[in-house]
């Protein structure tokens, strides 16, 4: 990674989960045919397996997957349209396989954007880092790169997906305090005191819990004895794969002095099943869920922390 530190007044805020969210929330080409793509849907009697949809915008979300995919012609010009506005996609992904896209939030139009925050650019150099889904220990490679690519000027970490949920049910949202280990019970406490519970509520219409999150190693680790441990005795509301390992590698760095303090590291996902129920867990998600059903909780997510950015500039 080049070492940008030295840029004048650069501000970075980082979001590791859907880039495709952050792309439907920032995206000018797709706002712009919000109308066209909404009268493709109902001409074409497009069925999406989300029926209730907190806003339109979610809707259209939900439906310019499959209008992209009927119509692979209009692709570039929306790649066009995207990077006039300052939106670029990393296309170097072969020795990590993230996905990575650059929003300069400078150039985006906010009238062009979702409607539930208002951009608002921290600095006349404020980027917003997108990163994709990273698996286990390659986030704390991940995460190193970003503190030594930024430096000070890393300014959040914003890590949003899906997750195991252990209470409530699929669907619900989950918002992590602090982030414990399975295999020797460390734990990372989040500066994540930010985060309104409510307003996760009144954009996504989910119930919200609030509390430690558990990192397993795999999947196989999800036994029912572990979890109930995990629950009952540290009161983990889920659990997930990568989190302690952004979380230890933050914590770190501040401590050795590359990030100042006040970085702010937020960790929020929805539940997409529930181990601890048997007609719930990972075995049936392939019968239950389709992307658009995720759709309406992981925007409600990314319109939070949006404002939340939006909110420090």
């Amino acid at each position: 990674a080049e070492y940008m530190g030295d840029v004048p007044n650069l501000v970075c805020d980082v979001f590791q989960g859907s880039t495709r969210t952050a792309m439907a929330c920032l995206s000018p080409w797709l706002h712009q045919n919000r109308a066209k793509i909404a009268e493709w849907g109902a001409a074409n009697n497009i069925k999406l397996v989300t029926k209730v949809f907190p806003s339109e915008a979610d809707r259209i979300y939900a439906l310019s997957f499959y209008y992209l995919r009927a119509h692979p012609a209009e692709a570039e010009a929306k790649r066009i349209m995207e990077e006039e506005a300052g939106i670029v996609r990393i296309t170097e992904t072969e020795l990590t396989g993230v996905q990575i896209i650059l929003f300069d939030v400078n150039r985006l139009n906010p009238e062009l954007c979702d409607p539930a925050f208002r951009i608002r650019p921290a600095s006349e150099c404020h980027l917003l880092v997108c990163i994709g889904y990273t698996f286990g220990s390659q986030s704390a490679d991940i995460m190193r790169c970003l503190v030594m690519c930024f430096g000070s000027h890393l300014r959040s970490m914003n890590i949003y997906g899906k997750a195991g949920g252990l209470c409530g049910a699929r669907g619900d949202i989950m918002v992590a305090t602090k982030i414990l280990r399975d295999s020797d019970n460390s734990v990372v406490n989040n500066h994540a005191e930010d985060i309104r519970a409510e307003t996760l509520r009144e954009l996504s219409g989910r119930a919200v819990h609030v509390g430690p999150m558990l990192t397993v190693a795999g999947v196989i680790l999800q036994n029912e004895q572990l979890l109930l441990f995990h629950r009952k005795l540290f009161g983990c509301v889920g659990l997930e794969m990568e989190g302690v390992f952004f979380a230890q590698e933050i914590q770190r760095s501040k401590e050795l002095g590359f990030l100042p303090p006040a970085v702010r590291s937020r960790f929020v996902y929805y539940s997409s099943d529930l181990p601890l129920d048997p007609t719930s867990n990972l075995a049936h998600e392939g019968d239950a869920v389709s992307w658009d059903e995720g759709v309406t909780v992981l925007t409600a997510i990314f319109r939070h922390l949006a404002q939340l950015v939006f909110e420090q500039a």
